[in-house]
Order: structure tokens, then sequence, then C-alpha cells
């Protein structure tokens, strides 16, 4: 990998997810939005809240989890 490559290594949601801390997805949050905010950028299309019903959907690794409750306390974290 190229020294000067200047994004974070973020993992997956579900990785996120499973950890079930909502402080860990607040610490994610926040360093998500500064390296978007230090490009430029005012809108980030991931993670995505959506409930997780087709796995082969093509966004689903951006998405936190199946279960509603988990998904809910990730997303207000």
């Amino acid at each position: 990998m190229a020294e000067d490559f200047d994004s974070a290594r973020i993992p997956e949601t579900a990785a996120l997810a499973s950890t079930w801390d909502t402080a860990v997805a607040k610490s994610f949050g926040v360093a998500y939005g500064a390296e978007q905010a230090g490009k430029g950028h005012n809108v980030a299309l991931g993670p995505t809240i959506n409930i997780l019903r087709l796995p082969n959907w093509g966004r689903a690794p951006e998405t936190f989890s199946e279960d509603p409750y988990l998904t809910a306390q990730q997303a207000v974290a």
C-alpha cells in the first residue's frame, strides 16, 4: 500500500455494529465526519441505516444489521 494514502481505514459497518458499543459508534461517526469535512465533503453516503433484508443488495456491507434495535442504537449514537 502506498505510504501517501491520505484516507483512514475504517472497518465495515457490520463490524462496528457487532461490538454493540454505542461509544465506539459515536467515535466512528466523529472520525468519519471529520475525515469527510477535511476533504471538503458535506455529504457522506454511508453507512446506511436501512434494515438489511436482502444480503445480495449492493450496499449490504454499509448497513449496520438486520436487527432493527441494534441498527437504531448504532445509528443514533
